[in-house]
Protein backbone atom coordinates (compact mmCIF):
# COMPACT_ATOMS: atom_id res chain seq x y z
CA UNK A 1 0.00 0.00 0.00
CA UNK A 2 2.61 2.29 1.12
CA UNK A 3 5.26 1.08 -1.67
CA UNK A 4 6.75 3.20 -4.05
CA UNK A 5 8.64 2.30 -6.67
CA UNK A 6 12.14 3.63 -7.69
CA UNK A 7 10.48 5.48 -10.45
CA UNK A 8 8.51 7.56 -8.14
CA UNK A 9 5.11 6.38 -9.38
CA UNK A 10 2.62 8.38 -7.86
CA UNK A 11 1.02 6.89 -4.86
CA UNK A 12 -1.47 7.62 -2.52
CA UNK A 13 -0.73 9.42 0.95
CA UNK A 14 -0.67 7.07 3.64
CA UNK A 15 -2.42 8.10 7.03
CA UNK A 16 -1.49 6.75 10.92
CA UNK A 17 -4.47 3.85 10.77
CA UNK A 18 -3.24 2.59 7.93
CA UNK A 19 0.67 2.54 8.16
CA UNK A 20 -0.34 0.97 12.01
CA UNK A 21 -2.40 -1.63 10.63
CA UNK A 22 0.35 -2.51 7.70
CA UNK A 23 3.11 -2.98 10.26
CA UNK A 24 0.43 -5.40 12.81
CA UNK A 25 -0.11 -6.92 9.39
CA UNK A 26 2.94 -7.58 8.31
CA UNK A 27 5.94 -7.38 10.75
CA UNK A 28 7.16 -11.13 11.01
CA UNK A 29 8.14 -10.88 14.76
CA UNK A 30 4.57 -10.35 15.54
CA UNK A 31 4.07 -14.10 12.94
CA UNK A 32 6.82 -15.05 14.97
CA UNK A 33 5.07 -14.07 18.48
CA UNK A 34 1.67 -15.77 17.03
CA UNK A 35 3.32 -19.08 15.81
CA UNK A 36 4.71 -19.43 19.67
CA UNK A 37 1.35 -18.73 21.38
CA UNK A 38 -0.23 -21.31 19.01
CA UNK A 39 2.14 -23.50 20.29
CA UNK A 40 1.82 -22.56 23.80
CA UNK A 41 -1.61 -22.96 23.46
CA UNK A 42 -1.50 -27.05 22.64
CA UNK A 43 1.28 -27.73 24.92
CA UNK A 44 -1.80 -28.40 28.10
CA UNK A 45 -3.58 -30.53 25.39
CA UNK A 46 -0.26 -33.00 25.36
CA UNK A 47 0.29 -33.14 29.22
CA UNK A 48 -3.13 -34.12 30.31
CA UNK A 49 -2.99 -36.45 27.67
CA UNK A 50 -2.20 -40.31 28.87
CA UNK A 51 0.76 -42.05 28.07
CA UNK A 52 0.23 -44.74 25.39
CA UNK A 53 0.11 -47.79 26.53
CA UNK A 54 2.51 -50.58 25.97
CA UNK A 55 2.30 -53.36 24.01
CA UNK A 56 4.79 -56.16 24.29
CA UNK A 57 5.54 -59.91 22.59
CA UNK A 58 7.95 -62.41 23.92
CA UNK A 59 8.60 -65.92 22.65
CA UNK A 60 10.51 -68.97 23.74
CA UNK A 61 13.24 -69.93 20.99
CA UNK A 62 13.79 -73.45 22.42
CA UNK A 63 10.16 -74.06 21.79
CA UNK A 64 10.08 -73.47 17.87
CA UNK A 65 9.11 -76.77 15.83
CA UNK A 66 7.94 -77.99 18.51
CA UNK A 67 4.80 -76.83 21.11
CA UNK A 68 5.87 -72.95 20.59
CA UNK A 69 5.54 -70.91 23.51
CA UNK A 70 4.58 -66.87 23.27
CA UNK A 71 3.45 -64.38 25.78
CA UNK A 72 1.45 -60.84 25.04
CA UNK A 73 1.65 -58.27 27.26
CA UNK A 74 -0.41 -54.77 27.73
CA UNK A 75 0.06 -52.43 30.53
CA UNK A 76 -0.40 -48.74 30.91
CA UNK A 77 0.84 -46.54 33.21
CA UNK A 78 -1.02 -44.33 35.39
CA UNK A 79 0.59 -41.20 37.28
CA UNK A 80 -0.90 -40.42 40.54
CA UNK A 81 -3.63 -38.74 40.33
CA UNK A 82 -4.08 -34.74 40.25
CA UNK A 83 -0.65 -34.66 38.81
CA UNK A 84 -1.83 -34.02 34.80
CA UNK A 85 -3.75 -32.05 35.91
CA UNK A 86 -1.27 -29.43 37.78
CA UNK A 87 1.35 -30.01 35.00
CA UNK A 88 -1.58 -28.90 32.31
CA UNK A 89 -2.72 -25.77 34.79
CA UNK A 90 1.35 -24.97 34.64
CA UNK A 91 1.27 -24.93 30.81
CA UNK A 92 -1.58 -23.17 30.73
CA UNK A 93 -0.31 -20.37 33.13
CA UNK A 94 2.90 -20.33 30.01
CA UNK A 95 0.06 -20.03 27.41
CA UNK A 96 -1.46 -17.09 29.31
CA UNK A 97 2.15 -15.67 29.79
CA UNK A 98 3.05 -16.28 25.76
CA UNK A 99 -0.38 -14.56 25.03
CA UNK A 100 0.54 -11.41 27.23
CA UNK A 101 4.19 -11.43 25.95
CA UNK A 102 2.50 -11.06 22.03
CA UNK A 103 -0.33 -8.66 23.10
CA UNK A 104 2.40 -6.50 24.39
CA UNK A 105 4.74 -6.69 21.63
CA UNK A 106 1.73 -5.49 19.04
CA UNK A 107 1.71 -2.41 21.85
CA UNK A 108 4.84 -1.51 21.03
CA UNK A 109 5.39 -2.06 17.50
CA UNK A 110 1.67 -0.15 16.52
CA UNK A 111 2.92 3.05 18.70
CA UNK A 112 6.85 2.44 16.99
CA UNK A 113 4.95 2.78 13.94
CA UNK A 114 3.00 5.68 14.99
CA UNK A 115 6.03 7.20 16.08
CA UNK A 116 7.65 6.64 13.23
CA UNK A 117 5.13 8.28 11.56
CA UNK A 118 5.43 11.60 12.83
CA UNK A 119 8.95 11.62 12.99
CA UNK A 120 8.44 11.16 8.90
CA UNK A 121 5.71 14.11 8.87
CA UNK A 122 8.21 15.97 10.80
CA UNK A 123 11.18 15.38 8.41
CA UNK A 124 9.10 16.64 5.43
CA UNK A 125 7.88 19.64 7.32
CA UNK A 126 11.54 20.56 7.94
CA UNK A 127 12.45 19.90 4.34
CA UNK A 128 9.59 22.06 3.07
CA UNK A 129 10.74 24.98 5.79
CA UNK A 130 14.24 24.33 4.29
CA UNK A 131 12.86 25.16 0.46
CA UNK A 132 10.73 28.08 2.24
CA UNK A 133 13.48 29.94 4.21
CA UNK A 134 15.65 29.50 1.22
CA UNK A 135 13.00 31.37 -1.01
CA UNK A 136 13.29 34.09 1.29
CA UNK A 137 16.93 34.52 1.47
CA UNK A 138 16.98 34.56 -2.16
CA UNK A 139 14.73 37.27 -2.17
CA UNK A 140 17.08 38.56 0.46
CA UNK A 141 20.24 37.89 -1.72
CA UNK A 142 18.39 40.20 -4.64
CA UNK A 143 17.39 42.79 -2.18
CA UNK A 144 21.41 43.29 -1.22
CA UNK A 145 22.51 43.45 -5.11
CA UNK A 146 19.97 45.99 -5.82
CA UNK A 147 20.82 47.91 -2.83
CA UNK A 148 24.27 47.54 -3.42
CA UNK A 149 24.35 48.77 -7.27
CA UNK A 150 21.94 51.79 -5.88
CA UNK A 151 24.76 52.81 -3.77
CA UNK A 152 22.54 51.90 -0.62
CA UNK A 153 24.57 48.60 0.56
CA UNK A 154 27.40 46.63 1.01
CA UNK A 155 29.24 43.97 -1.08
CA UNK A 156 29.05 42.15 2.99
CA UNK A 157 25.25 42.08 2.66
CA UNK A 158 25.55 39.97 -0.46
CA UNK A 159 28.49 37.57 1.53
CA UNK A 160 26.31 37.25 4.44
CA UNK A 161 23.22 36.25 2.50
CA UNK A 162 25.34 33.64 0.03
CA UNK A 163 26.64 32.31 3.55
CA UNK A 164 23.23 31.71 4.87
CA UNK A 165 22.11 30.19 2.00
CA UNK A 166 24.95 27.96 2.30
CA UNK A 167 24.47 26.61 5.88
CA UNK A 168 21.52 26.21 4.72
CA UNK A 169 21.99 23.78 1.77
CA UNK A 170 24.39 22.50 4.47
CA UNK A 171 21.11 21.68 7.24
CA UNK A 172 18.65 20.57 4.22
CA UNK A 173 21.92 17.33 3.15
CA UNK A 174 20.81 16.67 7.21
CA UNK A 175 17.79 16.80 6.52
CA UNK A 176 17.33 14.77 3.80
CA UNK A 177 19.64 11.78 5.41
CA UNK A 178 17.06 12.01 8.46
CA UNK A 179 14.47 11.45 6.73
CA UNK A 180 15.53 8.58 4.55
CA UNK A 181 16.68 6.85 7.72
CA UNK A 182 13.18 7.27 9.05
CA UNK A 183 11.62 5.45 6.23
CA UNK A 184 14.61 3.07 6.26
CA UNK A 185 13.09 2.06 9.66
CA UNK A 186 9.54 1.81 8.50
CA UNK A 187 10.34 -0.48 5.60
CA UNK A 188 12.07 -2.50 8.52
CA UNK A 189 8.89 -2.60 10.10
CA UNK A 190 6.77 -3.01 7.25
CA UNK A 191 9.18 -5.97 6.08
CA UNK A 192 10.00 -4.33 3.21
CA UNK A 193 13.52 -3.43 1.59
CA UNK A 194 15.08 -0.75 3.46
CA UNK A 195 15.84 1.21 0.19
CA UNK A 196 12.31 1.10 -0.78
CA UNK A 197 10.74 4.57 -0.79
CA UNK A 198 7.34 5.48 0.84
CA UNK A 199 4.89 8.38 0.07
CA UNK A 200 4.26 11.59 1.53
CA UNK A 201 1.96 11.20 4.49
CA UNK A 202 -1.63 12.21 4.13
CA UNK A 203 -2.15 15.61 5.75
CA UNK A 204 -3.67 16.61 7.90
CA UNK A 205 -2.32 14.37 10.18
CA UNK A 206 -4.78 12.49 12.25
CA UNK A 207 -3.76 13.09 15.57
CA UNK A 208 -3.29 9.98 18.00
CA UNK A 209 -6.30 8.50 20.03
CA UNK A 210 -5.55 8.76 23.33
CA UNK A 211 -8.00 6.42 26.10
CA UNK A 212 -10.28 7.63 28.27
CA UNK A 213 -8.81 5.12 30.79
CA UNK A 214 -6.40 2.24 31.49
CA UNK A 215 -6.49 -1.73 31.04
CA UNK A 216 -4.11 -3.97 32.56
CA UNK A 217 -1.05 -3.75 30.95
CA UNK A 218 -0.43 -7.02 29.38
CA UNK A 219 3.16 -7.20 30.38
CA UNK A 220 1.66 -7.15 33.83
CA UNK A 221 -1.20 -10.12 32.74
CA UNK A 222 1.89 -12.01 31.39
CA UNK A 223 4.01 -11.71 34.81
CA UNK A 224 1.01 -12.82 36.35
CA UNK A 225 0.33 -15.69 34.38
CA UNK A 226 3.89 -16.89 34.84
CA UNK A 227 3.68 -17.33 38.58
CA UNK A 228 0.30 -19.04 38.76
CA UNK A 229 2.08 -21.16 36.36
CA UNK A 230 5.20 -21.71 38.15
CA UNK A 231 2.80 -22.46 41.31
CA UNK A 232 0.90 -24.97 39.85
CA UNK A 233 3.91 -26.69 38.45
CA UNK A 234 5.43 -26.43 42.16
CA UNK A 235 2.39 -28.65 43.06
CA UNK A 236 2.85 -30.61 40.44
CA UNK A 237 6.28 -31.55 41.41
CA UNK A 238 5.32 -32.33 44.81
CA UNK A 239 2.68 -34.67 43.49
CA UNK A 240 5.74 -36.14 41.70
CA UNK A 241 6.68 -37.39 45.21
CA UNK A 242 4.05 -39.86 44.89
CA UNK A 243 4.59 -43.16 43.18
CA UNK A 244 2.61 -44.02 40.42
CA UNK A 245 1.08 -47.08 39.19
CA UNK A 246 1.29 -49.54 35.81
CA UNK A 247 -1.80 -51.99 35.19
CA UNK A 248 -1.46 -54.89 32.80
CA UNK A 249 -2.93 -58.24 31.05
CA UNK A 250 -1.19 -60.68 29.65
CA UNK A 251 -1.97 -64.04 27.97
CA UNK A 252 1.29 -66.33 28.01
CA UNK A 253 0.77 -69.73 26.14
CA UNK A 254 3.10 -71.70 28.08
CA UNK A 255 0.86 -72.50 30.30
CA UNK A 256 -1.15 -75.49 29.89
CA UNK A 257 -4.36 -74.84 32.27
CA UNK A 258 -6.26 -71.81 30.36
CA UNK A 259 -6.83 -70.36 34.29
CA UNK A 260 -3.00 -69.92 34.06
CA UNK A 261 -2.82 -68.24 30.80
CA UNK A 262 -4.46 -64.94 31.63
CA UNK A 263 -3.31 -62.84 33.77
CA UNK A 264 -3.66 -59.19 35.45
CA UNK A 265 -1.26 -57.50 37.70
CA UNK A 266 0.15 -53.70 38.76
CA UNK A 267 3.54 -52.58 38.89
CA UNK A 268 4.31 -49.01 42.16
CA UNK A 269 7.01 -47.15 41.58
CA UNK A 270 9.78 -47.74 44.98
CA UNK A 271 10.73 -44.12 45.13
CA UNK A 272 13.94 -44.86 46.67
CA UNK A 273 15.71 -42.42 45.13
CA UNK A 274 14.00 -39.65 46.68
CA UNK A 275 16.56 -36.86 45.89
CA UNK A 276 15.78 -36.41 42.23
CA UNK A 277 11.90 -35.11 42.94
CA UNK A 278 12.78 -33.53 46.23
CA UNK A 279 15.69 -31.80 44.03
CA UNK A 280 12.82 -30.66 41.07
CA UNK A 281 10.38 -29.88 44.33
CA UNK A 282 12.98 -27.19 45.58
CA UNK A 283 13.98 -26.02 41.83
CA UNK A 284 9.78 -25.39 41.62
CA UNK A 285 10.11 -23.38 44.97
CA UNK A 286 12.66 -21.40 43.59
CA UNK A 287 11.29 -20.86 40.61
CA UNK A 288 8.12 -19.66 41.78
CA UNK A 289 9.49 -17.22 44.19
CA UNK A 290 11.76 -15.61 41.21
CA UNK A 291 7.94 -15.37 39.57
CA UNK A 292 6.63 -13.19 41.92
CA UNK A 293 9.50 -11.03 42.49
CA UNK A 294 9.57 -10.72 38.98
CA UNK A 295 6.19 -9.78 38.98
CA UNK A 296 6.34 -7.09 41.86
CA UNK A 297 9.02 -5.69 39.34
CA UNK A 298 7.08 -5.51 36.24
CA UNK A 299 3.75 -4.00 38.53
CA UNK A 300 6.22 -1.20 39.73
CA UNK A 301 7.63 -0.77 36.29
CA UNK A 302 4.68 -0.12 34.53
CA UNK A 303 3.32 2.01 37.09
CA UNK A 304 6.52 4.36 36.64
CA UNK A 305 5.83 3.88 33.22
CA UNK A 306 2.42 5.14 33.30
CA UNK A 307 3.26 8.35 35.27
CA UNK A 308 6.21 9.06 32.94
CA UNK A 309 4.39 8.47 29.72
CA UNK A 310 1.19 10.98 31.10
CA UNK A 311 3.80 13.64 32.20
CA UNK A 312 5.82 13.27 28.95
CA UNK A 313 2.52 13.94 26.82
CA UNK A 314 1.59 17.10 29.69
CA UNK A 315 4.77 18.96 29.21
CA UNK A 316 4.82 18.27 25.32
CA UNK A 317 1.19 20.04 25.35
CA UNK A 318 2.31 22.68 26.91
CA UNK A 319 5.12 23.15 25.11
CA UNK A 320 3.77 22.74 21.83
CA UNK A 321 0.82 25.52 23.25
CA UNK A 322 3.90 28.04 24.05
CA UNK A 323 5.88 27.94 20.82
CA UNK A 324 2.38 28.14 18.75
CA UNK A 325 0.70 30.99 20.87
CA UNK A 326 4.19 32.68 21.17
CA UNK A 327 7.54 31.50 20.01
CA UNK A 328 6.78 31.56 16.63
CA UNK A 329 4.72 34.86 16.46
CA UNK A 330 7.53 36.85 18.13
CA UNK A 331 10.24 35.51 15.54
CA UNK A 332 7.98 36.76 12.60
CA UNK A 333 7.50 39.91 14.00
CA UNK A 334 11.49 40.19 15.16
CA UNK A 335 11.99 39.36 11.25
CA UNK A 336 9.40 41.88 10.12
CA UNK A 337 10.99 44.67 12.33
CA UNK A 338 14.39 43.92 11.67
CA UNK A 339 13.73 43.85 7.42
CA UNK A 340 11.97 47.35 7.67
CA UNK A 341 14.74 48.74 9.89
CA UNK A 342 16.93 47.37 6.97
CA UNK A 343 15.14 48.57 4.22
CA UNK A 344 14.81 52.18 5.91
CA UNK A 345 18.39 52.28 6.39
CA UNK A 346 17.44 51.88 10.67
CA UNK A 347 19.39 48.42 10.54
CA UNK A 348 21.71 45.66 9.61
CA UNK A 349 21.38 43.23 7.19
CA UNK A 350 22.76 40.89 9.86
CA UNK A 351 19.88 41.44 12.02
CA UNK A 352 17.92 40.56 9.41
CA UNK A 353 19.56 37.03 8.58
CA UNK A 354 19.39 36.62 12.17
CA UNK A 355 15.84 37.05 12.59
CA UNK A 356 15.50 34.63 9.37
CA UNK A 357 17.17 31.84 11.01
CA UNK A 358 15.12 32.47 14.27
CA UNK A 359 12.17 32.54 12.82
CA UNK A 360 13.28 29.24 11.13
CA UNK A 361 14.36 27.86 14.25
CA UNK A 362 11.29 29.01 15.74
CA UNK A 363 8.68 26.86 13.06
CA UNK A 364 10.77 24.08 13.21
CA UNK A 365 10.64 23.86 17.03
CA UNK A 366 6.75 24.35 16.25
CA UNK A 367 7.05 21.43 13.95
CA UNK A 368 8.74 19.20 16.32
CA UNK A 369 6.50 20.31 19.21
CA UNK A 370 3.76 18.63 17.33
CA UNK A 371 5.67 15.37 16.34
CA UNK A 372 6.72 15.24 20.01
CA UNK A 373 3.05 15.72 21.20
CA UNK A 374 1.78 12.77 18.94
CA UNK A 375 4.86 10.70 20.07
CA UNK A 376 4.30 10.72 23.80
CA UNK A 377 0.61 10.56 22.79
CA UNK A 378 1.61 7.15 21.42
CA UNK A 379 3.23 6.42 24.42
CA UNK A 380 0.60 7.54 26.42
CA UNK A 381 -1.85 4.91 24.72
CA UNK A 382 0.82 1.87 25.33
CA UNK A 383 1.47 2.36 28.39
CA UNK A 384 -2.74 2.18 28.92
CA UNK A 385 -2.88 -0.89 26.98
CA UNK A 386 -4.32 0.56 23.82
CA UNK A 387 -3.00 1.28 19.96
CA UNK A 388 -2.47 5.11 19.25
CA UNK A 389 -5.37 4.15 16.71
CA UNK A 390 -7.86 3.15 19.59
CA UNK A 391 -8.79 0.09 20.55
CA UNK A 392 -6.85 -2.91 22.33
CA UNK A 393 -4.77 -4.99 20.41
Amino acid sequence: MFYVAASLAAEPPFDREGLVRAVLEQNPSLAAAQAESEAADVRPVQARAWDDPMLSYMAAPASLGGDFGNTVRLSQRLPFPGTRALAAEALDGEADATRGDATALRLRLAAEASQLFDAHVLAVEAITLSHAHRALLEELRVATETRFRAGQGSLADSIQAEQALAMLERDRIGLEAERASVVARLNGLLHRPTGALLASPALPVAPVVLPQSAVAPPELAAAAARTQAAEAMRDADARERFPGLEVMGEYSSMWDEPMHQWTLGVAIEVPLHGRRRTAAVDEAAAMLRAAEAELAAVGDEVAVAAVEARLAYDAARAGLALTEARLVPLARARLAAATDAWRTGGGTFVDVIDAARMLRDAELELALARATTQQTAAELARASGFLPIGGTP
